[in-house]
């Protein structure tokens, strides 16, 4: 059955804030304590427990994660283009309005005074004075965004990520990621393992291991709960390509990686926004997106970058 363009949008924008919601179940526990608190499994927002950390949230809130991609769509449908600088600005106003929920390396950027005006150097600096080797995943999901506008990918993936990640590893998993989404969307398949792995050997060979993991190992291969190395963006990057790769469903992934625990919610954004992608909206199942709170957000941004793109790139002009 053919699935048109507003329906994988709606697939993408619906299946991130899902994993994202449904993750927040789990995210930093190891799997050991995920089967504890969830004998039979986290497969509903009404089954979440409402500990210290996740009473930040709603059952069904989404996370900053999801956020980031809004705002980003806000930015390229404001601008009818990808403009780094006009993102910069979204976050660096974002973080005025004191958010709970933001990571230590996005907050280390974000509050330099300077960040609008100099992002990318900024953000160089911010990284260096961090003395962090880890590489996070919180900017990937930018990254399907970028995929889908239908423009210069690999150099957009990568100039988004250097606004906030300015890491080798990031800005490859980027533009792995960027190029899957816009491979579903645009050529109606899959990029197949070997484009993939020919793209990682070239920008960063450290990444090699994790796209071979994706395609012909486990999701258990990535120890996605170890609290040591559970946000690294290699992680998160391999999980969405082993779904991709090996997923059936959206919601066969869903479980599958928010039951991992770990980053739950951003590794099963990235995966569910990107099966959401392939697969569309109707594929989700219907329960996460009737109590999904602010559901009305990701209606609005559907309508708003699906009309953009038909005008952009299908030369559809919308109706008076």
């Amino acid at each position: 059955m053919d699935i048109n363009l507003r329906e994988r949008i709606a697939g993408l924008l619906y299946g991130y804030a899902i994993g994202d919601a449904l993750g927040i179940g789990t995210e930093l526990m190891p799997r050991k304590i995920v089967e504890k608190k969830y004998p039979n499994g986290l497969t509903d927002y009404s089954q979440i427990v409402r500990d210290a950390h996740r009473s930040q949230w709603q059952r069904g809130e989404w996370s900053n994660d999801t956020n980031y991609v809004l705002m980003l769509v806000d930015s390229i449908c404001d601008k009818e283009a990808i403009s780094h600088l006009d993102y910069a600005r979204k976050l660096g106003d974002f973080f005025k309005t004191r958010p709970d929920d933001i990571t230590t390396h996005m907050r280390w950027v974000l509050s330099r005074p300077d960040y609008t005006s100099d992002p990318y150097g900024v953000a160089r600096k911010a990284w260096i004075d961090m003395k962090d080797e880890a590489s996070p995943s919180d900017n990937l999901g930018r990254a399907l965004i970028i995929g889908v506008w239908n423009e210069n990918v690999t150099q957009n993936a990568i100039y988004n990520c250097r606004l906030t990640h300015p890491k080798p590893r990031c800005e490859t998993a980027a533009a792995v990621i960027a190029n899957m989404a816009n491979s579903i969307l645009w050529k109606g398949h899959e990029v197949d393992y070997e484009t993939i792995h020919d793209m990682v050997k070239r920008k960063n060979i450290e990444t090699l291991d994790y796209i071979e993991s994706a395609h012909s190992g486990t999701l258990e291969d990535f120890d996605l709960d170890d609290r040591d190395t559970y946000w690294y963006v290699r992680k998160a990057m391999g999980a969405a390509l082993w779904a991709v790769w090996h997923c059936k469903s959206p919601n066969e992934a869903l479980v599958k990686i928010v039951n991992e625990g770990g980053d739950a919610d951003t590794n099963a954004a990235l995966a569910i926004g990107l099966l959401g992608l392939k697969y569309g909206v109707n594929a989700l199942d219907r329960k996460y997106i009737d109590n999904l709170i602010g559901a009305e957000k990701i209606e609005a941004a559907t309508d708003k970058l699906t009309a953009l793109l038909k005008k952009k790139f299908l030369n559809e002009q919308p109706l008076d």
